[in-house]
């Protein structure tokens, strides 16, 4: 018999994945720990390139550690050339993921410099600066320190050694292995039916990326609700059948979503919608129901603790700002 849900993403995995980049970057931007750092980002690379051994990932995931894997190498100055070859072959695929932005183009020139490959660096050129553009245009990412990028992309472009760089980036950086690749501040995460996902957090465009990714799973005679929470901006929901996304009608309904797959109890989920009031809490429930059936043509269930459900026959995902909810997550 066929599982009820077959995930683009294995939540464990994935939280592990997440693991491996904190603890990998907190180590490579100590000195003298880059072999460590190695170690731990070529199992997180494993582990997003391997399908056969887990679901698949969502297409951010081993871009992202292509990228990590390819920048901590290049801080080698004695890469033979099939090894630099390797490396190009993870920037290519960090290239193809436009919420990484420009750095994995550029970086690449470097390796391009070093292979001698005067062929291609005309259009690996064109195509970073057509990257950069877009990055400008977007205004979607806070890199880290273009200073210190520029110090670093000189050093890689002329082989030098690594070590006298090593620690210049911890203070951006330290404990956030995705501050590079968004405002400063900007933590979201999903949300879904197991909790774990909700762990990591990370920029608002892999997590918008990630959720399109998870809509597009096919759930076996189940409906899936994607559902936008940011801070500021109107809250929007749809079900995968659905072209496009249209506003949740109540500020509310959006934020009890994302309560119930959160949290447990009722008082936890009034905490976290920042309502004081017993009387509004109890309004947004009744009205999330009414909203929810609308959408799905199915209601939320109650439950003996007084939070409602998500009902069997429906599967919900989401993106949520933190800073959306009232309580830290």
């Amino acid at each position: 018999m066929a599982p009820d849900h077959i995930p683009v993403i294995d939540p464990q995995t994935r939280d592990r994945v997440n693991k491996l980049f904190h603890q990998g970057l907190d180590s490579k931007l100590l000195r003298h720990h880059s072999a460590q750092a190695m170690k731990m980002l070529r199992e997180a690379y494993e582990l997003t390139h391997h399908h056969e051994r887990t679901p698949r990932f969502a297409d951010i995931w081993p871009a992202l550690t292509a990228y990590r894997l390819a920048h901590l190498t290049l801080r080698r100055p004695d890469l033979t050339y099939d090894e630099l070859m390797e490396v190009d072959e993870w920037l290519i695929e960090a290239c193809r993921q436009r919420v990484l932005g420009p750095w994995p183009c550029l970086y690449r020139l470097a390796v391009m410099h070093r292979l001698k490959a005067n062929d291609l660096i005309d259009g690996a050129f064109a195509h970073a600066r057509e990257r950069v553009l877009q990055h400008l245009d977007e205004e979607s990412a806070q890199l880290q320190s273009h200073i210190f990028n520029a110090l670093e992309l000189s050093a890689y472009f002329l082989g030098q050694p690594y070590h006298s760089l090593e620690g210049i980036g911890e203070i951006e950086n330290r404990n956030n292995p995705y501050a590079e690749f968004g405002p400063p501040g900007q933590k979201w995460m999903l949300v879904g039916p197991d909790p774990l996902i909700s762990k990591v957090k990370y920029p608002r465009e892999f997590a918008l990326q990630e959720l399109g990714e998870q809509g597009g799973n096919k759930e076996n005679d189940k409906k899936v609700v994607l559902f936008k929470l940011p801070e500021s901006l109107r809250h929007e929901w749809k079900l995968t059948s659905q072209a496009g996304y249209e506003p949740v009608p109540n500020s509310h309904t959006a934020k009890l979503l994302a309560a119930i797959l959160l949290v447990k109890s009722r008082a936890e989920a009034q905490d976290l919608m920042g309502l004081d009031n017993p009387n509004t809490f109890r309004s947004a429930i009744s009205r999330g129901k009414k909203d929810f059936e609308r959408l799905t043509g199915y209601p939320l269930e109650d439950t003996p603790n007084g939070l409602p459900k998500v009902p069997s026959q429906v599967v919900v995902y989401g993106a949520v700002d933190c800073n959306a909810l009232a309580t830290p997550r």
